[in-house]
């Protein structure tokens, strides 16, 4: 299957932007079906890659070296995870980051959430 989707957008200054999409997949040539892969696509374009790119700035990251940048990545990533399922505030990801930052507890919440409780000797 291979699908064109185009998609128009108006930015606030009146600018329009036209940009043509190619996707090549093996589902079923159903207008719906590929509809909803290349929306499921953009999901988490949205849901991940905009947080890594926007919000932990990855993109300005001077790390080149090939396991520098992959291990970063990672921390990266299990850092917005960690963030996510932390649920005793309502904000989101940059706002929780804010919060690991001010605050120690929250932050020590943060990353033991889901941990065993450990019993001192």
């Amino acid at each position: 299957m291979i699908a064109q989707v185009r998609r128009t957008r108006v930015h606030t200054r009146g600018e329009v932007e036209i940009a043509t999409h190619w996707y090549v997949g093996s589902v079923a040539p159903k207008v719906r079906d590929v509809a909803r892969a290349i929306r499921a696509h953009w999901s988490v374009e949205n849901g991940l890659h905009w947080i890594l790119d926007v919000q932990l700035r990855e993109d300005e990251c001077p790390i080149r070296h090939e396991q520098g940048a992959a291990n970063f990545g990672l921390l990266r990533r299990i850092a917005i995870m960690l963030l996510k399922r932390n649920t005793t505030i309502k904000r989101g990801v940059k706002g929780k980051q804010k919060a690991a930052g001010w605050d120690h507890d929250f932050l020590l919440h943060t990353l033991t959430r889901g941990l065993p409780e450990i019993e001192a000797i």
